[in-house]
């Protein structure tokens, strides 16, 4: 497999980890909110004459509904915002096809390869643009709720994914007198200053 990967300052742009801005979120209790979108892609290439993010990924089962659940993935849909915001700042308004992943399948018998082409229109970006922006205008007031009442509405739906369980889950399963010192536990917690930016 063959990816015509394009470079910048005479660097292939291959593990890039890109910050670009996604939007204002006006009007909060903090002010006016510059909210950015930040990553790496795994490779940026030209495509059919377009800008492509290509993401590997791996897998044991690789048939026909294997990108469904990546179709209206924020990866893919931020990926593709992401070589919007470079093609116009460094690649001459190149059109942008959209995303592909390139996947690997393990077998019992070996490996398998397959490439899927994701186009992806510029009104579904656009659309995932605005709906981030608003999911941050909702955080960004729930967290103004919780520093005025210190009540908190949990998300559940991460407690436990394919990954196991989330980092905190056995704060949120202790009696409510207990959490505080839990959390604030360097023992069992610490500070993580991962960034996608980072080499």
């Amino acid at each position: 497999m063959q990816f015509h990967i394009l470079e910048a300052d005479g660097k292939p742009l291959v593990e890039t980890g890109f910050r670009v801005p996604l939007g204002v979120v006006s009007n909060t209790p903090f002010g006016d909110v510059q909210i950015e979108w930040k990553g790496k892609i795994d490779a940026l290439t030209l495509y059919d004459g377009k800008i492509c993010p290509i993401d590997h990924k791996t897998t044991s089962v690789m048939g026909d509904k294997f990108v469904d659940d990546k179709l209206r993935s924020s990866q893919m849909l931020g990926y593709t915002y992401a070589a919007r915001y470079l093609s116009e700042t460094s690649f001459d308004n190149l059109p942008v096809y959209g995303a592909r992943i390139n996947a690997l399948a393990t077998r019992t018998g070996g490996y398998e390869f397959k490439i899927f082409d994701i186009p992806i229109a510029n009104w579904k970006v656009d659309e995932w643009k605005a709906g981030v922006l608003l999911g941050m205008s909702q955080y960004i007031a729930s967290i103004h709720t919780f520093l005025q009442t210190g009540e908190v509405s949990p998300t559940r739906d991460h407690c436990v994914t394919k990954y196991g369980r989330c980092a905190y889950f056995d704060a949120c399963e202790c009696m409510p007198q207990m959490r505080d010192r839990m959390i604030f536990d360097d023992e069992i917690f610490a500070v993580s200053n991962w960034s996608p930016l980072a080499d």
